[in-house]
């Protein structure tokens, strides 16, 4: 594809038809053509990528951190270089000894805690997990075993308290002080109301900000597949596209726009196989990679294969939508009726999305397609047999009788560069003046790096 892969520091996106002629004249559009640049920082000074099209596949930005009357910022900055403090967003493989105490319910701290009550960091131990209610909890212990069973067999103290201070005491170690939750109490967690506790490391996992680079992008649509399934979303024009995170929140969408947007991702999410079933999770991103490449292809973002390399992939049963799994029955020629293919397929979506015990320890979804013996016909349930990959065990032993595919596995062999679309990011010659335009920085947090992808042209090189 003849790209290029810059690893700067994306601070902003501005849209040429945006700014005021005062703006212009004081830093000029070197490119005519170029609808929009982005200021990056190069060699510690600001400068400008200019382009007509951006593909934006990016997370939520820094870490929430602690408030100026939770803990002061300098003292705060000082228990950081000490590993003392911890941004779980920031730093999820951190180095944890002694007594921790982890705050903020979400699942970036249930995966800390895994680790430590696993076995995995040694040398820690849990002291307390910390909410500021209960829904967080209540959410990890529905989608994950493991989880479940770390709450259900009491194998971590977990409260429930707004943290109100942070203080050091005179043996070095934390004294943390906590007011009343911020949601409803439950009975199946300590409300710690008033009380204090002691460790020798604090770590926070309260959300997100906004990511800098994407703010003030709006007038967006929600980019859907045929069947109407959000796959991102994009400019009017869709010379700005947003996939990945970026577009299962709804990044420049709003109100009514944005709330049945939100609907459609968790909908869509629910189908997916138990413990996997997440907006923005592996499963969930694995079907709309495809999609959105096929969009971008379709627009002339990204290059078209002479050959589709796609249809060498072996099916997923795990992530195949209604109407894929519908299609592809209805192409077996076992089953002649649309809504009885469609019946079939809803089975097959209710067995891969069905909530395990979690005392069973099975992979979650379809791993073993035995288990389609029991919801699907035989003679169909042995075309799934043949056809589709699982991650698992094949099956009966007869499986392994079954002749090979007379297809061999082909990565990328047949794209042909010369369809290649003149996307090109020019690098601007001048550099962007700090002073003439605020760029909002978050005191004490480095914006994080993110990669900007350039295809060069054959004038550009």
């Amino acid at each position: 594809m003849n790209a290029h892969v810059l690893n700067l520091k994306a601070l902003k996106i501005q849209s040429r038809d945006d700014l005021s002629p005062q703006e212009l004249a004081a830093q000029q559009w070197e490119y005519p053509d170029a609808k929009y640049r982005v200021i990056v920082v190069c060699d510690s000074k600001y400068k400008y990528l200019y382009t007509s099209s951006i593909a934006l596949c990016t997370g939520p930005g820094a870490a929430k951190k602690l408030t100026e009357e939770q803990l002061a910022s300098d003292i705060a900055a000082s228990l950081m270089k000490k590993n003392q403090l911890i941004y779980g967003q920031d730093n999820g493989d951190a180095d944890f000894k002694g007594d921790v105490v982890f705050y903020g319910g979400g699942a970036r701290s249930a995966a800390m805690i895994l680790d430590i009550a696993l076995g995995a960091k040694k040398s820690a131990a849990v002291k307390y997990w910390v909410a500021t209610g209960v829904d967080a909890f209540e959410t990890n212990k529905q989608l994950n075993r493991m989880f479940h069973a770390l709450q259900e067999k009491h194998k971590i103290e977990m409260g429930i308290g707004t943290l109100e201070k942070v203080a050091i005491m005179d043996n070095g170690k934390l004294k943390l002080s906590f007011g009343a939750p911020s949601k409803r109490a439950a009975d199946d967690y300590d409300n710690l109301t008033g009380q204090e506790i002691i460790c020798d490391q604090f770590v926070v996992s309260i959300g997100q900000v906004p990511l800098q680079l994407t703010q003030g992008l709006s007038g967006f649509i929600s980019v859907c597949d045929e069947d109407g399934i959000p796959i991102g979303t994009a400019s009017s024009d869709y010379s700005i596209i947003a996939f990945g995170a970026a577009g299962a929140s709804g990044l420049g969408l709003t109100g009514e726009e944005l709330q049945e947007h939100l609907q459609r991702v968790n909908d869509h999410a629910r189908t997916l196989p138990f413990e996997a079933n997440a907006a923005v999770g592996i499963y969930r991103s694995a079907w709309t990679i495809q999609k959105i490449a096929k969009l971008l292809q379709d627009r002339g973002v990204l290059p078209k294969p002479t050959t589709n390399i796609h249809d060498y992939d072996t099916p997923d049963i795990n992530i195949m939508s209604l109407n894929e799994l519908t299609s592809f029955i209805l192409n077996t020629g076992k089953v002649q009726q649309k809504d009885l293919a469609q019946e079939f397929a809803k089975e097959i979506i209710n067995l891969r999305t069905q909530k395990i015990d979690p005392a069973i320890h099975i992979p979650p979804g379809i791993q073993n397609l035995e288990q389609l013996e029991g919801i699907l016909p035989h003679d169909l349930a042995r075309v799934f047999f043949d056809k589709f990959w699982c991650t698992m065990d094949r099956g009966d032993d007869n499986i392994s009788a079954l002749p090979p595919r007379n297809q061999n596995l082909r990565f990328f062999a047949n794209i042909s560069t010369e369809e290649t679309p003149d996307s090109s990011a020019l690098v601007s010659i001048q550099e962007h003046k700090e002073e003439q335009e605020e760029l909002p920085t978050e005191k004490g947090q480095e914006e994080a790096h993110k990669s900007i992808y350039v295809r060069s042209n054959k004038a550009s090189g």
